[in-house]
């Protein structure tokens, strides 16, 4: 079993792989005269791909109980809507 990676390690190195990806994306879309705005979407969905990997390779939290768990659960929402609004 591989031993258990930090998380700035792990950001650093899909950062790098998401970034390539990105770059790769953007180039090809480019040279086979995408528009502008899939240009740019192919890029996004590589950063979110990027994040989700990371999220996936990530080290894992310790668990949280009680009122520090409802804490951390209504901060995640309150995150969640104040992205979407």
């Amino acid at each position: 079993m591989a031993a258990q990676t930090s998380l700035i390690g792990v950001i650093v190195k899909r950062g790098l792989q998401g970034a390539a990806a990105a770059v790769v994306l953007f180039v090809v879309a480019r040279l086979i005269h995408f528009p502008p705005v899939f240009q740019l979407m192919f890029v996004l969905y590589a950063l979110l791909g990027t994040a989700i990997f990371i999220l996936l390779d990530a080290p894992a939290m310790s668990p949280l109980t009680g009122v520090k768990a409802l804490a951390v659960l209504v901060a995640f929402y309150g995150v969640l809507s104040a992205a979407f609004i």
